[in-house]
């Protein structure tokens, strides 16, 4: 069954991924939860098929996780190397960065640290709910994200393979998307309301209190392992049932956002640095051209014969 609400907050979430991606003057906000809302939203429809084994289920996230990576990734290299009028002798670095997942040697592999994190991520998911009992799963997944925290004090500065380091982060807004499929799709004014309320609140507080909440799930910055936990679920859940009172009105553009979100997640870096060498540096402006230009190119790729080879379908 397909929500619509779903995809409206993939629409809202992609939007927001983007945007942050330009730095605008809101940008430390809006890196609270533009991440974090992926991983629940993952959580939501993650669904192990009857009788599933690891290794099928491995295969199957290759095809929809990996392989992407890879082909827009290949892609976005390319295309990076002839606009930028780098030497060719980059490209076995750019390329040795998206085999090992580093992505710090060329920008337009930023995001794609998400990819290789949800990958893991789901695998993890796969092996805890078939050998530990809800709470077991819940328990681990908090001792887990509390511990790696700490560990990753030490680890800010290095560039860990595949993104590893972020999967016990990772992990903690999948299962709770997962384990709250209920509570999620379910339409509450009420909590919609006192959610509207707790976040002006806390974001009120931030502006005005000389304490500052600090959030960047890639970046490792972190000053409250419980806020990091609290208010990218709390932001994250209000967008979902917002986007429930949004579910009677056929925003056709907005679904296609969500429905394309993977598509523009990896290929939005590219317009965004390519204004950056045209010295555009406008942040609304970078927005504004680099998510249309993805959004156009995420519905052009399924209508021509290289959808095959970007997203094998």
């Amino acid at each position: 069954m397909r929500y619509r609400w779903l995809d409206y907050a993939r629409g809202l979430g992609i939007m927001f991924i983007v945007l942050g991606h330009t730095a605008p003057p809101m940008k430390d906000y809006i890196f609270w939860f533009h991440v974090p809302l992926f991983f629940i939203l993952s959580g939501f429809t993650f669904r192990l098929r009857d009788n599933e084994s690891f290794i099928t289920f491995f295969k199957r996230k290759c095809r929809s996780l990996i392989y992407p990576y890879f082909s827009f990734g290949i892609l976005a290299i390319l295309l990076y190397w002839l606009v930028s009028g780098k030497s060719i002798t980059a490209l076995p670095t750019w390329f040795f960065s998206l085999l090992f997942g580093t992505n710090i040697d060329i920008a337009v592999l930023a995001a794609f640290w998400f990819i290789t994190t949800l990958f893991f991520t789901q695998l993890l998911l796969f092996l805890l709910i078939k050998w530990l009992p809800k709470k077991g799963v819940i328990i681990l997944s908090l001792i887990a994200y509390a511990s790696f925290y700490k560990i990753n004090d030490i680890l800010a500065d290095t560039n860990i393979l595949w993104a590893l380091n972020l999967v016990p982060i990772a992990t903690i807004y999948v299962v709770f998307g997962y384990y709250s499929k209920d509570f999620l799709k379910k339409k509450d004014a009420s909590l919609a309301t006192w959610l509207s309320l707790f976040v002006l609140a806390f974001l009120l507080f931030d502006l005005l209190a000389p304490y500052h909440f600090q959030f960047d799930m890639r970046a490792l910055t972190a000053n409250s392992i419980v806020l990091s936990l609290v208010i990218p679920i709390a932001i994250s859940v209000l967008i979902i049932k917002l986007c429930h009172f949004l579910e009677p009105f056929e925003l056709t553009l907005l679904a296609h956002m969500g429905q394309n979100s993977l598509v523009i997640m990896l290929t939005h870096y590219f317009f965004i640095e390519w204004l950056r060498l045209h010295d555009i540096s406008s942040w609304w402006l970078s927005f504004l051209i680099a998510f249309t230009a993805s959004y156009l190119l995420s519905e052009l790729i399924p209508s021509t014969p290289i959808k095959k080879i970007l997203l094998r379908l």
